[in-house]
């Protein structure tokens, strides 16, 4: 092997070597002739066995060539038809042309060649997938397995395609990533406060015997909506609580619409003021400080709505829930402060905000419209006064 590379490093010059022996011949010829007979001789003969072992060479690497492209075209094959992850080819209409085994067992060895792809698995239309681009990938979703379908554009030849061009298509089995995100995504920590929002007026208009039955079946109708979501629940102050419970439980809160709220309202142990409830729920935050800081800013938006709902604050997200019941008026520092930070955090979530007033715009309902508008324009929002006409009181 090594003499072979040896000579190898001389033939790629021997013909230059040739032509210098050629030339000296050349020249012994114009001074003796009798002694270039056998220079000539020697040199046929090298020339020859230049000419063969040239000829020699070039046939073994045609064959070393052939033999290489044989053996990566089995491997290839052979990897097509074992390839561990489902594999199909499509035409660009999506119909089927081949597929391997693994894929054949996803559909419980249906026969599949010449149907569309589309028809067998939604959301897999190859005019959809590609965008203009030569790779793609979806996730789908096929007997209750989740996979992500990942293919690229083949080249072929034409006379096979006309367009010149099939689809490769290959499924991996993610089904156990995507349930342990959805686990994890469910089992994150959902941080909520809840307040008795009308405390101080409900223990006024009750007997001193009657305050302690009261807030004993508040605190029984709360503990019983928790009690299902194994989670925290803790009284922190007397009008206030603290709740810590896994993500997936808040859906079905959201979906029974916080029937906490109708429920302490059937609270009558001889109280002539319905009990109500705020709650305010922080999630969307990495950490449970966070979800604290929410929680708090949206019970303060309800608060300052009125009461009596559910404030659901998710990152910059705000959502509302509740909210039957008619405040009663207290107007004092701390609730003029809610009221200010409540309306920050809506101006702050919105991307314009509208100021209208009432019908027949007066001089005060024209000044509070232009003291929001300064508002929301320190808040950097975009911010408009809407005014369908002008009347003598505010005219100029």
């Amino acid at each position: 092997m090594e003499s072979k590379k040896f000579i190898g490093m001389f033939l790629p010059k021997s013909s230059f070597y040739l032509l210098i022996i050629f030339f000296l011949l050349i020249i012994i010829t114009a001074l003796e002739f009798v002694v270039a007979i056998p220079g000539y001789v020697l040199f046929l003969l090298l020339l020859y066995y230049n000419f063969r072992s040239n000829y020699k060479r070039h046939k073994e690497i045609t064959r070393y060539i052939e033999n290489l492209t044989f053996n990566i075209n089995t491997a290839s094959k052979d990897t097509l038809l074992n390839f561990p992850m489902p594999l199909v080819l499509i035409e660009l209409d999506g119909t089927i042309i081949w597929y391997n085994s693994s894929f054949k067992k996803i559909f419980d060895g249906e026969k599949l060649l010449d149907k569309t792809i589309h028809s067998l698995v939604k959301g897999l239309n190859p005019e959809e997938l590609t965008d203009g681009n030569m790779n793609f990938s979806r996730n789908i979703v096929i007997n209750g397995r989740n996979y992500c379908v990942m293919g690229n554009f083949v080249k072929v030849d034409s006379k096979i395609n006309e367009d010149g061009l099939i689809i490769l298509m290959y499924l991996m089995d993610n089904t156990e990533l995507v349930e342990l995100k959805k686990k994890h995504e469910n089992e994150r920590a959902t941080v909520g406060i809840i307040i008795i929002d009308n405390y101080d007026d409900l223990m006024q208009s009750l007997e001193d015997t009657i305050r302690t039955q009261i807030l004993a079946e508040i605190d029984s109708k709360i503990t019983r909506w928790m009690g299902y979501t194994n989670g925290i629940l803790k009284k922190f102050e007397r009008d206030k609580y603290i709740l810590i419970f896994d993500y997936k439980y808040l859906k079905d809160f959201e979906e029974k619409k916080f029937d906490i709220l109708d429920s302490v309202k059937e609270i009558n142990v001889g109280n002539k003021i319905p009990v109500t409830l705020s709650i305010g729920i922080g999630i969307g935050a990495e950490s449970l400080l966070e979800k604290f800081r929410f929680a708090h800013a949206s019970l303060d938006i309800a608060l300052g709505r009125g009461g009596d709902q559910v404030v659901v604050k998710n990152g910059e997200n705000i959502t509302f829930f509740g909210g039957k019941t008619r405040e009663l008026e207290k107007r004092t520092r701390v609730k003029a402060r809610v009221i200010a930070y409540a309306l920050r955090e809506l101006i702050d979530q919105a991307s314009d905000v509208m100021i209208m007033g009432h019908d027949n715009c007066d001089i005060d309902c024209l000044g509070a419209a232009l003291g929001i508008y300064r508002v929301a324009k320190n808040r950097n929002k975009e911010a408009h006064i809407v005014l369908n006409s002008s009347n003598p009181t505010i005219d100029v």
